[in-house]
């Protein structure tokens, strides 16, 4: 009886360390499990060198034991899932209602952004259009006075066309100026 207990203490000791490694290589969702295995596993092995029975009964004792724990593992593994997909649903759903944000803010400065340009582009035309009618006034009141100062003769009338070819280089300059790049 003595040297089974012993060899029972040393699977014992043999199966904490497995459990300890493998606690240190996975920490996850069961990691909150973990202490309630140790204490399991040092329980059943306190009961076996404490209260020595018979082979049968040991083993009955164990089997239940290892029962239990897989019962409480595959809750515990369970209930893991079930946050996880929770915590997932969650997370999605929270991702969707900001894309729907940020799409909704996106379609919107677009959109603002047309409006303005809209604005710009006829201000633009309207621009081209008066110096487009400032010019031709000039060049009308020009010749005009081309025509006048040739009815008049001599010296006037290359000053009148000096003026009118002045006032027409400068209302073309404008016009050009004024169109939009």
């Amino acid at each position: 009886m003595t040297q089974t207990v012993e060899q029972l203490a040393t699977q014992l000791e043999k199966l904490n360390a497995r459990l300890e490694k493998a606690q240190r290589q996975r920490r996850g969702p069961l990691s909150a499990v973990r202490p309630f295995f140790f204490g399991a596993l040092l329980g059943a092995g306190a009961a076996l060198l404490y209260a020595p029975q018979t082979g049968e009964r040991t083993r009955e004792m164990l089997r239940r034991n290892a029962q239990e724990l897989q019962e409480s593992a595959t809750q515990s593994a369970q209930t893991a899932k079930e946050t996880l997909q929770s915590t997932a649903a969650t997370t999605q759903d929270a991702a969707q209602k900001t894309l729907a944000q940020v799409t909704d803010k996106v379609n919107a400065t677009v959109q603002d952004g047309r409006a303005k340009t809209d604005e710009i582009v006829q201000g633009a035309q309207q621009a081209v259009a008066d110096g487009n009618e400032k010019a031709q006034k000039a060049v009308q009141d020009g010749g005009e006075k081309v025509q006048a100062a040739v009815e008049k003769g001599g010296t006037k009338a290359q000053v009148a066309a000096d003026t009118a070819t002045d006032k027409a280089a400068a209302a073309q300059e404008q016009k050009t100026r004024s169109r939009p790049a």
